[in-house]
C-alpha cells in the first residue's frame, strides 16, 4: 500500500504532461515569432492567358432618374 501512494494519480499525470507539451510549444511559437525575421522579396509569376477564366463584366446598371419631392414643391 505505501508503494502506490508515491505515485501521482492518472488524471494529475496526464493534465501535467499536456501541461508541459503546450508550453514547449508555445515557448517554441514565441521564440520563432519574437526572434525570426523572414526575408521578403518580390515574386513574379506570368499566368499564360489560357488559363485564365474568361468571365464577362456587365457594365454597372443607370442610375434611375431623379424625381422630385412633391411635398417640396408646395412651398
Amino acid at each position: 500500500m505505501e508503494q502506490h501512494k508515491r505515485f501521482m494519480p492518472t488524471l494529475t499525470r496526464i493534465l501535467f504532461l499536456l501541461a508541459v507539451i503546450a508550453a514547449i510549444i508555445y515557448g517554441a511559437m514565441y521564440s520563432l515569432a519574437r526572434f525570426v525575421t523572414p526575408t521578403t522579396h518580390e515574386i513574379t509569376i506570368e499566368i499564360p492567358a489560357s488559363k485564365l477564366k474568361q468571365t464577362i463584366i456587365d457594365p454597372p446598371p443607370q442610375p434611375a432618374p431623379l424625381v422630385e419631392d412633391e411635398t417640396k414643391r408646395e412651398e
